[in-house]
Protein backbone atom coordinates (compact mmCIF):
# COMPACT_ATOMS: atom_id res chain seq x y z
CA UNK A 1 0.00 0.00 0.00
CA UNK A 2 1.51 3.33 -1.21
CA UNK A 3 2.23 5.80 1.45
CA UNK A 4 -0.34 8.71 1.73
CA UNK A 5 0.73 12.40 1.05
CA UNK A 6 1.12 13.09 4.89
CA UNK A 7 3.03 9.91 5.27
CA UNK A 8 5.75 10.79 2.63
CA UNK A 9 6.19 14.47 3.57
CA UNK A 10 6.98 13.00 7.21
CA UNK A 11 9.67 10.63 5.26
CA UNK A 12 11.38 14.11 4.12
CA UNK A 13 14.89 14.42 5.36
CA UNK A 14 14.80 18.17 6.26
CA UNK A 15 18.26 18.90 6.75
CA UNK A 16 19.88 17.21 3.26
CA UNK A 17 19.32 20.57 1.56
CA UNK A 18 22.29 22.02 3.68
CA UNK A 19 25.74 20.88 2.97
CA UNK A 20 26.75 23.25 4.93
CA UNK A 21 26.16 20.92 7.84
CA UNK A 22 28.40 17.97 9.51
CA UNK A 23 26.12 14.70 9.29
CA UNK A 24 26.65 15.07 13.34
CA UNK A 25 24.67 18.53 13.42
CA UNK A 26 22.20 17.43 10.98
CA UNK A 27 21.90 14.23 13.53
CA UNK A 28 21.13 16.48 16.39
CA UNK A 29 19.05 18.64 14.48
CA UNK A 30 16.91 15.58 13.88
CA UNK A 31 16.20 15.07 17.27
CA UNK A 32 14.25 18.42 17.74
CA UNK A 33 10.40 18.11 17.55
CA UNK A 34 9.20 17.78 13.86
CA UNK A 35 7.73 21.25 14.37
CA UNK A 36 11.20 22.74 16.27
CA UNK A 37 12.85 21.30 13.07
CA UNK A 38 10.41 23.27 10.22
CA UNK A 39 11.30 26.70 12.05
CA UNK A 40 14.83 25.87 12.53
CA UNK A 41 14.63 25.45 8.29
CA UNK A 42 12.60 28.12 7.88
CA UNK A 43 14.70 30.01 9.40
CA UNK A 44 17.83 28.72 8.49
CA UNK A 45 17.01 29.20 4.57
CA UNK A 46 16.31 33.37 5.44
CA UNK A 47 19.95 33.43 6.50
CA UNK A 48 21.11 31.32 3.79
CA UNK A 49 19.50 33.53 1.34
CA UNK A 50 21.11 36.55 2.96
CA UNK A 51 24.08 35.50 2.92
CA UNK A 52 24.12 34.68 -1.09
CA UNK A 53 22.99 37.79 -1.79
CA UNK A 54 25.60 39.80 0.36
CA UNK A 55 28.44 37.09 -0.93
CA UNK A 56 29.17 36.25 2.88
CA UNK A 57 29.69 32.63 4.98
CA UNK A 58 27.09 31.19 5.79
CA UNK A 59 29.19 28.72 8.10
CA UNK A 60 30.15 30.18 10.56
CA UNK A 61 28.70 33.63 10.69
CA UNK A 62 30.59 36.90 11.33
CA UNK A 63 29.85 39.28 14.00
CA UNK A 64 29.42 42.41 11.14
CA UNK A 65 27.39 40.02 8.79
CA UNK A 66 24.77 39.01 11.82
CA UNK A 67 24.72 42.72 12.22
CA UNK A 68 23.64 43.01 9.34
CA UNK A 69 21.16 40.58 8.75
CA UNK A 70 19.53 41.78 11.76
CA UNK A 71 18.95 45.85 10.30
CA UNK A 72 18.41 43.95 6.71
CA UNK A 73 15.05 42.50 8.25
CA UNK A 74 14.20 45.36 10.63
CA UNK A 75 12.38 48.57 10.12
CA UNK A 76 14.43 51.79 9.32
CA UNK A 77 15.94 53.90 12.12
CA UNK A 78 14.48 56.98 13.33
CA UNK A 79 15.84 59.54 16.22
CA UNK A 80 13.66 60.89 19.00
CA UNK A 81 14.06 64.23 20.52
CA UNK A 82 17.10 62.72 23.04
CA UNK A 83 18.63 61.54 20.03
CA UNK A 84 17.88 58.04 20.83
CA UNK A 85 17.74 55.54 18.39
CA UNK A 86 14.47 53.41 17.89
CA UNK A 87 12.87 51.41 15.17
CA UNK A 88 10.57 53.17 13.05
CA UNK A 89 6.86 52.01 13.64
CA UNK A 90 6.00 52.11 9.50
CA UNK A 91 8.99 51.04 7.39
CA UNK A 92 9.43 51.13 3.10
CA UNK A 93 11.75 47.99 4.19
CA UNK A 94 9.78 45.34 2.21
CA UNK A 95 12.28 42.35 4.30
CA UNK A 96 10.75 43.91 7.71
CA UNK A 97 9.74 41.34 9.82
CA UNK A 98 8.58 41.76 13.72
CA UNK A 99 10.27 42.06 16.39
CA UNK A 100 9.71 38.85 17.67
CA UNK A 101 10.89 36.83 14.53
CA UNK A 102 13.82 38.64 14.31
CA UNK A 103 14.34 37.54 17.99
CA UNK A 104 13.34 33.85 16.50
CA UNK A 105 16.17 34.00 13.82
CA UNK A 106 18.98 35.21 16.21
CA UNK A 107 17.75 32.06 18.71
CA UNK A 108 17.84 29.36 15.40
CA UNK A 109 21.51 31.01 14.65
CA UNK A 110 22.63 30.39 18.02
CA UNK A 111 21.30 27.20 18.06
CA UNK A 112 23.24 25.69 14.96
CA UNK A 113 26.45 27.00 16.10
CA UNK A 114 26.08 25.72 19.73
CA UNK A 115 25.43 22.13 17.52
CA UNK A 116 28.20 22.68 15.70
CA UNK A 117 30.24 23.71 18.54
CA UNK A 118 31.31 27.02 16.77
CA UNK A 119 31.53 30.63 18.71
CA UNK A 120 28.25 32.07 19.02
CA UNK A 121 27.93 35.09 17.30
CA UNK A 122 24.68 36.29 18.89
CA UNK A 123 25.86 36.26 22.09
CA UNK A 124 28.51 39.32 20.76
CA UNK A 125 27.86 42.79 22.40
CA UNK A 126 27.93 44.38 18.96
CA UNK A 127 24.91 42.07 18.18
CA UNK A 128 23.28 42.30 21.79
CA UNK A 129 23.22 46.52 21.01
CA UNK A 130 21.47 45.82 17.86
CA UNK A 131 19.01 43.54 19.04
CA UNK A 132 18.16 46.17 21.41
CA UNK A 133 17.92 49.00 19.21
CA UNK A 134 15.73 47.87 16.49
CA UNK A 135 13.18 45.94 19.29
CA UNK A 136 12.84 49.28 21.30
CA UNK A 137 9.61 50.62 20.96
CA UNK A 138 7.94 47.68 18.89
CA UNK A 139 4.86 46.23 20.76
CA UNK A 140 5.33 42.62 21.74
CA UNK A 141 2.83 40.39 19.21
CA UNK A 142 -0.99 41.04 20.31
CA UNK A 143 -2.38 38.37 22.55
CA UNK A 144 -5.20 36.05 20.63
CA UNK A 145 -8.66 36.37 22.11
CA UNK A 146 -9.95 33.85 24.40
CA UNK A 147 -12.99 31.92 23.96
CA UNK A 148 -14.63 31.92 27.59
CA UNK A 149 -18.07 29.70 28.19
CA UNK A 150 -20.42 32.25 27.69
CA UNK A 151 -18.78 32.60 23.72
CA UNK A 152 -18.75 28.56 23.88
CA UNK A 153 -22.41 28.51 24.19
CA UNK A 154 -23.22 30.67 21.77
CA UNK A 155 -20.93 28.93 19.27
CA UNK A 156 -22.50 25.83 20.05
CA UNK A 157 -25.88 26.80 19.88
CA UNK A 158 -25.46 27.58 16.16
CA UNK A 159 -24.23 23.95 15.56
CA UNK A 160 -26.62 21.12 14.11
CA UNK A 161 -26.35 17.61 12.89
CA UNK A 162 -24.12 17.73 10.45
CA UNK A 163 -21.13 15.72 10.10
CA UNK A 164 -18.95 18.98 9.91
CA UNK A 165 -21.15 20.34 12.78
CA UNK A 166 -20.79 17.37 15.05
CA UNK A 167 -17.58 17.30 14.86
CA UNK A 168 -16.78 21.25 15.04
CA UNK A 169 -19.05 20.36 18.72
CA UNK A 170 -16.81 17.71 19.65
CA UNK A 171 -13.90 19.66 18.69
CA UNK A 172 -14.88 23.07 20.16
CA UNK A 173 -15.44 21.40 23.34
CA UNK A 174 -12.33 18.82 23.85
CA UNK A 175 -10.34 21.89 23.53
CA UNK A 176 -11.82 24.18 25.47
CA UNK A 177 -11.97 21.33 28.78
CA UNK A 178 -8.64 20.07 27.82
CA UNK A 179 -7.00 23.37 27.31
CA UNK A 180 -5.05 21.37 24.62
CA UNK A 181 -2.88 23.20 21.89
CA UNK A 182 -3.95 22.53 18.55
CA UNK A 183 -1.54 19.93 17.44
CA UNK A 184 -2.34 17.76 20.70
CA UNK A 185 -6.11 17.71 20.00
CA UNK A 186 -5.59 16.86 16.41
CA UNK A 187 -3.58 13.82 17.69
CA UNK A 188 -6.08 12.68 20.37
CA UNK A 189 -7.34 8.93 19.65
CA UNK A 190 -10.46 6.80 20.04
CA UNK A 191 -8.08 5.03 22.76
CA UNK A 192 -6.83 8.02 24.28
CA UNK A 193 -10.34 8.66 25.80
CA UNK A 194 -12.02 7.07 28.82
CA UNK A 195 -15.07 7.49 30.52
CA UNK A 196 -16.22 7.59 33.93
CA UNK A 197 -19.48 5.61 34.98
CA UNK A 198 -21.02 9.49 36.45
CA UNK A 199 -20.74 10.42 32.18
CA UNK A 200 -17.60 12.44 31.94
CA UNK A 201 -13.80 11.56 31.48
CA UNK A 202 -10.56 12.50 30.39
CA UNK A 203 -8.62 12.49 27.87
CA UNK A 204 -5.17 11.29 27.67
CA UNK A 205 -2.13 13.76 25.62
CA UNK A 206 0.50 11.45 24.60
CA UNK A 207 2.85 13.95 23.61
CA UNK A 208 3.02 18.13 23.50
CA UNK A 209 5.38 20.82 23.25
CA UNK A 210 6.23 20.54 27.05
CA UNK A 211 6.47 16.61 27.03
CA UNK A 212 8.83 15.54 24.59
CA UNK A 213 9.63 12.66 25.82
CA UNK A 214 5.63 11.42 25.94
CA UNK A 215 5.35 10.90 29.52
CA UNK A 216 1.49 11.82 28.80
CA UNK A 217 -0.99 14.29 30.86
CA UNK A 218 -4.64 13.74 32.16
CA UNK A 219 -7.03 16.37 30.92
CA UNK A 220 -10.98 16.22 32.16
CA UNK A 221 -13.60 16.31 30.02
CA UNK A 222 -16.64 17.58 31.12
CA UNK A 223 -19.90 15.32 30.54
CA UNK A 224 -21.10 17.55 27.64
CA UNK A 225 -18.06 16.84 25.47
CA UNK A 226 -18.27 13.08 26.52
CA UNK A 227 -21.66 13.06 24.73
CA UNK A 228 -20.36 15.66 21.74
CA UNK A 229 -17.31 12.73 21.05
CA UNK A 230 -19.98 10.04 20.97
CA UNK A 231 -21.95 11.83 18.48
CA UNK A 232 -19.44 12.76 16.35
CA UNK A 233 -17.63 8.87 16.68
CA UNK A 234 -21.00 7.12 16.27
CA UNK A 235 -21.94 9.06 13.39
CA UNK A 236 -18.78 8.48 11.32
CA UNK A 237 -18.60 4.78 12.90
CA UNK A 238 -14.96 5.31 13.98
CA UNK A 239 -13.98 2.46 16.00
CA UNK A 240 -10.28 3.20 16.88
CA UNK A 241 -7.64 5.74 15.68
CA UNK A 242 -7.84 9.43 15.07
CA UNK A 243 -10.60 10.84 16.11
CA UNK A 244 -10.63 14.55 14.80
CA UNK A 245 -10.77 13.32 10.70
CA UNK A 246 -10.94 15.30 7.59
CA UNK A 247 -14.23 15.52 5.89
CA UNK A 248 -14.06 15.56 1.98
CA UNK A 249 -15.99 17.43 -0.21
CA UNK A 250 -18.14 14.92 -1.16
CA UNK A 251 -19.05 14.64 2.10
CA UNK A 252 -17.18 11.21 3.19
CA UNK A 253 -14.41 10.90 5.85
CA UNK A 254 -10.64 10.08 5.76
CA UNK A 255 -8.91 7.99 8.24
CA UNK A 256 -6.21 11.30 8.57
CA UNK A 257 -6.76 13.56 11.17
CA UNK A 258 -7.03 17.15 10.30
CA UNK A 259 -4.22 19.39 10.06
CA UNK A 260 -3.59 21.54 13.29
CA UNK A 261 -4.24 24.74 11.13
CA UNK A 262 -7.77 23.27 10.23
CA UNK A 263 -8.81 23.80 14.34
CA UNK A 264 -8.61 28.10 14.05
CA UNK A 265 -10.32 27.84 10.41
CA UNK A 266 -13.19 25.70 12.20
CA UNK A 267 -13.11 28.35 14.91
CA UNK A 268 -13.74 31.04 12.48
CA UNK A 269 -15.83 29.43 10.73
CA UNK A 270 -18.62 29.29 13.50
CA UNK A 271 -17.74 32.40 14.57
CA UNK A 272 -18.94 33.77 11.50
CA UNK A 273 -22.23 31.75 11.83
CA UNK A 274 -23.83 33.93 14.90
CA UNK A 275 -25.48 36.98 14.44
CA UNK A 276 -23.71 40.18 13.92
CA UNK A 277 -25.14 41.25 17.51
CA UNK A 278 -23.58 38.27 19.55
CA UNK A 279 -20.22 38.21 17.10
CA UNK A 280 -17.52 38.60 19.09
CA UNK A 281 -14.58 41.32 18.51
CA UNK A 282 -10.72 40.09 18.57
CA UNK A 283 -8.26 37.86 17.13
CA UNK A 284 -8.98 34.18 17.17
CA UNK A 285 -6.45 31.28 16.99
CA UNK A 286 -6.20 27.77 17.00
CA UNK A 287 -5.36 28.29 20.81
CA UNK A 288 -8.44 30.96 21.47
CA UNK A 289 -9.91 27.84 23.80
CA UNK A 290 -7.10 27.31 25.78
CA UNK A 291 -7.15 30.99 26.55
CA UNK A 292 -10.46 31.20 27.41
CA UNK A 293 -10.65 28.35 29.60
CA UNK A 294 -7.52 29.31 31.70
CA UNK A 295 -9.02 32.60 32.00
CA UNK A 296 -12.55 30.94 33.53
CA UNK A 297 -10.08 29.08 35.49
CA UNK A 298 -8.67 32.23 37.46
CA UNK A 299 -12.24 33.36 37.53
CA UNK A 300 -13.59 30.75 39.34
CA UNK A 301 -10.93 30.87 41.93
CA UNK A 302 -8.33 28.65 40.73
CA UNK A 303 -5.25 29.73 41.63
CA UNK A 304 -2.21 29.71 38.54
CA UNK A 305 -0.53 26.12 39.56
CA UNK A 306 -4.23 24.40 39.17
CA UNK A 307 -4.49 26.17 35.77
CA UNK A 308 -1.55 25.19 34.94
CA UNK A 309 -2.06 21.26 35.84
CA UNK A 310 -5.47 21.96 33.57
CA UNK A 311 -3.68 23.01 30.80
CA UNK A 312 -0.38 20.81 30.67
CA UNK A 313 2.20 24.23 31.30
CA UNK A 314 5.46 23.60 32.78
CA UNK A 315 6.41 27.01 33.07
CA UNK A 316 3.86 29.42 34.61
CA UNK A 317 4.93 32.65 32.28
CA UNK A 318 2.06 32.12 29.61
CA UNK A 319 -1.07 30.83 31.87
CA UNK A 320 0.28 33.92 33.85
CA UNK A 321 0.33 36.44 30.93
CA UNK A 322 -3.13 34.73 29.54
CA UNK A 323 -5.22 35.55 32.96
CA UNK A 324 -2.79 38.71 34.20
CA UNK A 325 -5.81 40.90 33.65
CA UNK A 326 -7.70 39.00 36.31
CA UNK A 327 -4.88 38.71 38.66
CA UNK A 328 -5.09 42.38 38.73
CA UNK A 329 -8.28 42.46 40.17
CA UNK A 330 -7.42 39.63 42.90
CA UNK A 331 -3.81 40.88 43.82
CA UNK A 332 -3.15 42.06 47.23
CA UNK A 333 -4.27 45.74 46.23
CA UNK A 334 -7.89 44.73 45.31
CA UNK A 335 -8.28 42.33 48.88
CA UNK A 336 -6.73 45.78 50.47
CA UNK A 337 -9.42 47.52 49.22
CA UNK A 338 -12.20 44.75 49.49
CA UNK A 339 -11.30 44.69 53.21
CA UNK A 340 -11.17 48.36 54.05
CA UNK A 341 -13.21 50.97 55.10
CA UNK A 342 -14.61 52.55 52.59
CA UNK A 343 -13.86 56.42 53.87
CA UNK A 344 -12.89 57.52 50.30
CA UNK A 345 -16.07 58.78 48.05
CA UNK A 346 -17.05 60.79 45.07
CA UNK A 347 -19.58 63.34 45.80
CA UNK A 348 -22.66 62.32 43.45
CA UNK A 349 -22.36 65.25 41.17
CA UNK A 350 -18.70 65.28 40.52
CA UNK A 351 -18.01 63.39 37.70
CA UNK A 352 -16.02 60.11 38.14
CA UNK A 353 -12.43 59.23 37.21
CA UNK A 354 -12.43 57.94 34.07
CA UNK A 355 -14.09 60.90 33.30
CA UNK A 356 -11.44 62.90 34.88
CA UNK A 357 -8.81 61.20 33.03
CA UNK A 358 -10.73 61.35 29.58
CA UNK A 359 -10.96 65.11 30.23
CA UNK A 360 -7.49 65.75 31.03
CA UNK A 361 -7.61 66.51 34.56
CA UNK A 362 -5.04 65.02 35.89
CA UNK A 363 -2.40 66.27 33.44
CA UNK A 364 -0.30 68.84 34.23
CA UNK A 365 2.01 71.03 32.22
CA UNK A 366 5.61 70.25 31.77
CA UNK A 367 7.66 73.28 33.67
Amino acid sequence: MAPSPAEKRSLIDLWEEFPEFEPRVKEALRSYSKNSQLALRADWRTWRSFTFSQNCPVLPARVADVVAFVLAHSPSQTADERRVLAAAPVSDNDRAKAASTVQRYLHSLSAVHRLARLPDPTKDADVAAVRRRVTRGRGAKRQKTGVNRPLLEDLLSVLGDSLWDRRGKAMLLTAYCTLARSAELVALTVEDLRVSEHGDGYAIIRSSKTDPEGQGSHRYLAGAAIEALKAWIDAVGIKEGYIFRRIHKHGGVTAMPVDPHEVARVLRAVIRRLPMEKRPMGEFAGHSTRIGAAQDLVAAGQDLLAVMQAGGWKDPKMPARYTEHLAAMRGGMAQLWARAEPRLSVSADAPSSIEYLAAGAFSRPRS
